[in-house]
């Protein structure tokens, strides 16, 4: 039996997706094309590969938390938005600019001067924590900019505004590529930093984009109707609000992250070859996300503003629709990526020891792209209704109980390598799927007050 699709639903789910999708690939990229350019600096590369995936995830792990805020500030904006208070919706973009502004501060100068005494920690290999220590700094700054950017994005994201971040994205990809091409090989007279040149490239495209997001900010069909550059818009009651929302997303978004740097920091006691590899197909996964978290963001903006306008049953079907669409287009990639891993990989390394360990690991990564569609986009319909205790106690039994001790009972336990590390993964995947389905399914999010 095939899907159904609803041809409405489909178009305007379609319409706010895809500036996401496109936006995040531009985004994304920029961790791509770090990846690609590390894995041609010749000698070394293997520790300079891992060096770059141990220090996005630990990035991931204390930006995750920090860049939640998004979520509570698109599940508040989207709510006042369906409730056509535009006044109140600009007074949620302040107060979330207003805590990115802090927490930005804070998480980019502790990131920088606590990054020496934990790198140690994540890898055995003394190389890899030589070329991970500067690189992670230097990320650590471009945190500051980077969350006032995800601030300007969840609001704009809120009134179905999703072009605004895709336009933004793609000059910083723009910016990010010319940076890395000069700063990791050395050209044009720059001085060749290697993975310093790298983490650079991506701080000061971080930087550019908050500037892109303020001009956008600034134009008339924004600034007059939504009026949120007002000192008296500052309210601790709203901040508040914000904060209880985005907590325990923030929860969920660090410890999974933990939890997925602990399933590297597992492969990584295989072998270094296979943590090598591993990093690349995280990377891939990311880039599979991107339609997945295209069509959540949708999904959670349309479920927000028809929950705002006393429509919950319209709410539903919107989240459905996603997920159909998400199960489609991620059933296709995923099928290309099972047919040619080889062809994959090779984009990203020439390396042959990282390229055959690979070939196992992004093979089990296309099998289960399915259940990462639904799993991913219910979990942002859940979250753009509010539902984030929810989501965060799930999140953490599964990764916990379930995932990290399945990753190294099937990888070193069974002697199952990277095969057994990834299919753990799929493991983990499939149950979320589930859980999140049948939450969403029996509808209690529908009640929830924002």
């Amino acid at each position: 039996m095939g899907l159904i699709f609803h041809k409405d639903l489909s178009r305007n789910v379609f319409i706010i997706a895809y500036p996401v999708a496109l936006g995040m690939f531009a985004q994304t990229f920029i961790n791509l094309l770090e990846t690609a350019f590390v894995g041609r600096l010749g000698e070394g590369t293997e520790a300079c590969l891992a060096a770059v995936g141990l220090g996005v995830i630990t990035l991931w792990i204390v930006g995750g938390f920090f860049n939640s805020i998004s979520i509570g500030t698109l599940s508040m904006a989207a709510r006042r938005f369906g409730e056509k208070n535009e006044e109140a919706c600009g007074r949620v973009a302040f107060n979330s600019l207003t805590l990115a502004l802090i927490l930005g501060t804070v998480c980019a100068l502790g990131g920088y001067f606590v990054t020496p005494f934990v790198f140690p920690f994540l890898s055995p290999d003394p190389k890899v924590v030589e070329r991970g220590i500067p690189f992670l700094q230097i990320r650590f700054l471009g945190l500051f900019p980077f969350l006032l950017t995800v601030s300007y994005k969840s609001f704009f994201d809120s009134l179905g505004k999703t072009k605004v971040f895709m336009v933004t994205a793609v000059i910083m990809n723009i910016v990010n590529a010319f940076l890395c091409w000069v700063l990791i090989f050395g050209y044009w007279g720059f001085p060749r930093w290697e993975l310093k040149g790298a983490a650079a490239a991506a701080s000061i495209s971080s930087a550019v984009g908050t500037m892109c997001m303020f001009s956008t900010s600034l134009f008339g069909k924004y600034r007059k109707r939504f009026r949120y550059y007002r000192i008296t818009n500052l309210d601790p009651r709203i901040m508040r609000d914000i904060l209880r929302i985005s907590i325990p997303a923030g929860i969920t978004a660090t410890m999974t992250t933990i939890g997925f740097g602990l399933f590297l920091w597992i492969i990584g006691h295989i072998g270094t070859v296979e943590q090598a590899a591993s990093n690349v197909t995280i990377q891939l996964a990311s880039l599979f996300f991107l339609p997945c978290i295209g069509l959540g963001t949708a999904s959670a903006t349309l479920v927000g503003q028809n929950l705002g306008a006393k429509d919950p049953d319209k709410a539903s079907s919107y989240g459905w629709e996603a997920a159909k669409l998400g199960v489609l287009i991620m059933g296709s990639a995923g099928a290309l990526a099972f047919a040619f891993p080889e062809h994959i990989i090779r984009v990203f390394t020439p390396d042959e020891n990282v390229v055959r360990a690979g070939i196992i690991s992004i093979r089990v990564l296309g099998a289960f792209q399915t259940f990462q569609a639904a799993a991913i986009i219910l979990t942002q319909s859940l979250l753009g209704a509010g539902a984030s205790k929810f989501v965060m106690t799930v999140e953490l039994i599964l990764h916990y109980l379930f995932f990290v001790p399945l990753t190294y009972v099937f990888g070193i336990v069974f002697g199952l390598g990277i095969f057994g590390a990834w299919s753990a993964a799929m493991c983990y995947v499939i149950v979320l799927c589930i859980v999140m389905g049948l939450k969403f399914w029996e509808g209690g999010w529908k009640h929830i007050k924002i």
